[in-house]
């Protein structure tokens, strides 16, 4: 695995001990576990807004973020989450402003302990190389949507790669450090219908061709399909595959993510999935 430039990880590293330092100086007499995750990332993007490459709100931008979470559980069942980067310690009492911020949370979500973790492939090389050095494979959904021009009035795109580096460190034991990549592209017809594609590689071939075509035809159909007045009342309404996935995508998955589970900042618990129904049957075929 190739990791980002030695000076990121760097950075990384000594944020990372600073912080861990500043939560074991308050220590044994107030604290009671607590997690710590950052994730310093570098991220290139560029667009068509408007069938304009690169206008005002889609120039091309190259942003660096190192930022994380704190979560401290203190001894008297208070709990703080905050977000923290290298600014947080020009704060000479970063520990007080973080229990000044303490709240009491009925739900009460503790630091989970260690446990076997799937693999999970989530980093690519080529990916990787194109954030330091943008090249055709990154570009070439762009040109192929600049090449769609006067097909609609407008068209709105964009592309956007990202290479990451995360630690994870908690008083349970987690000393966990990781890379990962990803890849996104959307493309847009007059704000009528759009699509994309997002993944921690580049699209296998054929990909964006597809997506292409997809939204010349659905916005055919919508642009030239009859409009009035919808009756009031209850109806059935037929939902195209790739809208029910992004309405699942959007309201359902973030529920199910684990981190969200594990940290109580979802609607399921983890023992739900062990005796609750959580997808309805018709949504899973």
């Amino acid at each position: 695995m190739n990791d980002m430039a030695t000076g990121n990880n760097t950075a990384l590293t000594e944020l990372s001990e600073r912080l861990r330092r500043v939560i074991e100086a308050e220590g044994a007499g107030a604290i009671a576990s607590w997690r710590l995750n950052l994730t310093h990332s570098n991220v290139i993007k560029v667009g068509i807004d408007s069938n304009h490459l690169g206008g005002p709100y889609s120039a091309p931008r190259n942003v660096d973020q190192l930022v994380g979470e704190v979560f401290i559980v203190w001894k008297d069942g208070r709990r703080t989450i905050a977000r923290v980067d290298p600014g947080s310690l020009a704060n000479p009492d970063l520990a007080g402003a973080w229990k000044g911020s303490a709240f009491a949370d009925p739900d009460q979500v503790d630091v989970l302990s260690p446990a076997p973790m799937p693999k999970v492939d989530i980093f690519s090389e080529k990916v990787s190389a194109a954030v330091q050095s943008p090249g055709s494979e990154f570009f070439a959904p762009l040109t192929q949507y600049a090449a769609l021009k006067g097909q609609a009035q407008f068209i709105n795109a964009g592309v956007n790669a990202a290479v990451s580096r995360s630690v994870l460190l908690s008083s349970a034991g987690h000393d966990l450090a990781w890379s990962a990549t990803d890849y996104s592209t959307s493309i847009g017809f007059d704000s009528l219908y759009d699509d994309y594609y997002t993944g921690c590689a580049f699209p296998e071939p054929g990909t964006i061709e597809a997506m292409i075509d997809r939204v010349a035809r659905r916005y055919g159909e919508l642009s030239t399909a009859p409009r009035g007045w919808l009756a009031s009342g209850e109806m059935e309404v037929l939902l195209e595959p790739d809208v029910v996935e992004g309405l699942i995508g959007h309201y359902l998955l973030g529920n199910m993510l684990g981190s969200n589970v594990a940290n109580g900042q979802s609607a399921y618990r983890p023992e739900d999935f062990g005796s609750r129904h959580i997808v309805r049957e018709d949504l899973s075929r």
